[in-house]
């Protein structure tokens, strides 16, 4: 989930893909619902293993091609199989931050951006324009 493997904590967390190359279908949103208090100490339910029985699951897939882009909230479950095709899968994943975000770094969350990296300051909005970019604002 979004704010667990992220060295950011927020509600207003989005993920957008935009695709390089056509991909066929796979893509499975599941939503959650819950207090806000479960995105403070990083505990949630294990993940059940979806890919063991995806008869089971009521997956969303569709095909994609160049220019489309996916957009979602990271709080849903969401990813892909393996490409079993021949052709290379070129994406972009881009993560946009509402307000409500902060710097939370913490073990095993996603190494590409460290505190090292970043002159980001824990629990204070990540407004380190080098790692984190204002994109938009109101």
């Amino acid at each position: 989930m979004g704010g667990v493997h992220w060295g950011q904590r927020a509600r207003e967390l989005a993920g957008v893909r935009p695709r390089l190359t056509p991909w066929n279908r796979y893509f499975a949103p599941e939503s959650f619902t819950g207090e806000s208090a479960w995105t403070a100490d990083f505990v949630g339910e294990r993940c059940p293993d979806i890919e063991a029985d995806r008869d089971a699951w009521d997956i969303v897939g569709f095909d994609v091609e160049p220019g489309d882009a996916l957009v979602f909230s990271s709080w849903i479950v969401h990813g892909s199989p393996g490409n079993a095709g021949t052709k290379r899968r070129t994406a972009l994943s881009t993560r946009w931050l509402g307000d409500d975000a902060v710097w939370a770094p913490h073990p095993g969350c996603d190494p590409s951006v460290s505190q090292d990296d970043t002159t980001a300051i824990p629990g204070e909005y990540p407004a380190d324009d080098s790692r984190f970019p204002l994109g938009w604002s109101a």
